[in-house]
């Protein structure tokens, strides 16, 4: 009987082969990723799922693809004599571009929403929890591609990884240098997820930590009907205040169902783009001729301001236009620029207190 007998310690191999056949995975990799010329004698699904077991049974490299090639218990349980060697699918892996990464990913996930509607109940699928993180991923080298230095010292990748908690999938996982930060480029991705799980569950909410409360976003998510509960850094002295606080000052904050009181425009020169000192793009919304009447004048600081003291068509438009708005005020040095404009003689001001000298010179008189 024992020279019967044959086993794997990768039990459930081949119910996951035939998971991944008869849902339409592999039909959906090999029509979505097209990489291969001639399919003789493997599709890409073939090696997408051979990597993909390889790493299931404990494999660490592509190396140790061989060892399931040699192993005739595994091809029994795949149902096949052969699968590709450790060499041809490194020449496969090579073939990927960026692009062709994304494909993979949206192949897997074109299958899920049928899965979900198949195996999950209606009411389990009232809302999906949509969790976004990022984590950092250690290598053992400094010079591979597309790593960086961590924020504690590590030379690691900083993969972006969104997950439906309802079912413990990974949506989307998306690698990035390892000294971005959390949220670098999140927000394509989690609406991507969004637009993914509706087309199974009826609600969407997301989670995440501090990172990922991306307030410029929150009023897209609301007007789309999706909930969001994002973590805050909890700092030691603001825990103290809302502990002291009695029970009955606590209440829900509702956001404003008016628009903002404020239509927000930015004026330069030209409307050519501007770049910053931190290398952030802005394109100018008016120019300095065609620009509205306003009620706020808001003028920035910065590096740029020791060469707008010398433009004297800049600072005559300030103090003109200064002069019709109900309030004035600037950033750090920019109060270098209302100075020259002569709009701060006689009053207080202050700035940056590696310019107090330069702007004691602009402004004529000031009483402290």
């Amino acid at each position: 009987m024992a020279e019967r007998v044959r086993a794997i310690d990768c039990g459930g191999i081949g119910a996951f082969h035939l998971l991944a056949c008869n849902s339409g995975l592999a039909d959906a990799i090999n029509q979505k990723v097209n990489l291969l010329k001639r399919h003789l004698p493997y599709h890409e699904s073939d090696h997408v799922l051979n990597i993909a077991y390889n790493t299931l049974t404990g494999g660490t490299c592509l190396d140790d693809i061989e060892l399931r090639r040699n192993d005739e218990a595994f091809m029994d349980g795949l149902g096949t004599e052969r699968i590709p060697d450790p060499t041809t699918a490194g020449d496969f892996t090579r073939r990927f571009c960026e692009g062709d990464v994304i494909e993979l990913i949206e192949a897997i996930n074109s299958i899920r929403p049928k899965l979900w509607k198949k195996r999950l109940h209606r009411r389990e699928r009232g809302e999906a929890i949509i969790d976004t993180d990022g984590t950092h991923a250690l290598t053992w080298g400094e010079c591979k591609e597309g790593i960086g230095l961590s924020y504690d010292g590590q030379w690691c990748y900083h993969p972006l990884l969104i997950s439906l908690a309802n079912t413990m999938e990974p949506l989307y996982l998306v690698n990035r240098s390892g000294n971005c930060v959390s949220h670098d480029g999140a927000v394509a991705w989690i609406d991507r997820a969004i637009g993914l799980v509706r087309q199974s569950f009826e609600g969407v909410f997301l989670r995440g930590d501090t990172d990922f409360a991306l307030t410029a976003h929150f009023d897209h998510w609301t007007a789309e009907g999706v909930g969001f509960a994002f973590g805050m850094d909890a700092m030691t002295n603001l825990v103290q205040i809302a502990e002291g606080l009695e029970d009955k000052r606590w209440r829900v904050m509702r956001r404003r169902e008016e628009p903002s009181p404020f239509e927000v425009f930015l004026v330069a020169e030209t409307q050519d783009v501007i770049t910053t000192t931190g290398g952030l793009k802005v394109v100018p919304d008016y120019t300095l001729d065609n620009c509205p009447s306003f009620d706020v004048l808001l003028v920035p600081g910065g590096w740029g301001t020791r060469k707008e003291l010398g433009n004297e068509r800049n600072i005559k438009w300030i103090s003109d236009r200064a002069r019709k708005a109900e309030t004035v005020a600037s950033v750090c040095t920019g109060a270098m620029l209302l100075g020259r404009a002569g709009l701060l003689d006689g009053r207080r001001a202050t700035t940056h207190l590696g310019f107090l000298e330069l702007d004691a010179g602009i402004i004529s008189r000031r009483d402290g």
